[in-house]
Formats: C-alpha cells, structure tokens, sequence
C-alpha cells in the first residue's frame, strides 16, 4: 500500500542523495588520475571525515565506473547504488562527464 510506496520513495531519494555525495567528491578532486584510482566503494561505506557515509540502506553498495574508458575526455563517470529492498535487489544510476579545470 501507501506505507510501501512511501518506503520505496524513500529509499529512492537517500540513493539518489548518496551518488550526489560522491559525485560531489569526484568534482572536489577533479584531476581524472587521482578520481579512478580512488576505491570510491570503500569511501562511500567510510563514515565521515574520512568518507561518504553513504551506508543507511540495507546492503548498501556504491560503485563507479568509467563506460568510455579512465582516459576519456571528458571522463565519462558512472556512479551505480545498490541496495536490497524487500528482499529484493534494487539500483539507481547517475552518469556524468566531468572535464578537467
């Protein structure tokens, strides 16, 4: 019922939250090299200072991936979250392309 869809929204919007906190860090860093060769899947469980903190959902996973290559410019950045709703594999994606400053 509403309590599901409600829950769903829910877990949709802190996903979408948790690949903007990362997104945000890629951008901070903005040199390509030291952005895939960053093991973005460990600093985004991390808590802060440290990391992304991004670990409120049920097995909660980031990963980010690279579709055209680490040498791409602009580097085309995928960033995937991952979580389990329900008992049920759930994703969201958000893709970008950043050029270096």
């Amino acid at each position: 019922g509403c309590f599901s869809l409600n829950e769903s929204a829910g877990n949709l919007t802190i996903a979408v939250n948790d690949a903007q906190c990362v997104m945000e860090e890629i951008r901070d860093i903005n040199i390509p090299l030291k952005i895939t060769s960053q093991d973005w899947t460990a600093w985004a469980l991390a808590d802060s200072p440290g990391g992304g903190g991004c670990n409120s959902l049920d097995n909660e996973t980031v990963t980010v991936t690279y579709p055209s290559g680490t040498s791409a410019e602009p580097l085309e950045i995928l960033i995937t979250v991952s979580w389990t709703e329900k008992g049920r594999q759930k994703n969201t994606q958000v893709v970008t392309l950043l050029s270096e400053r």
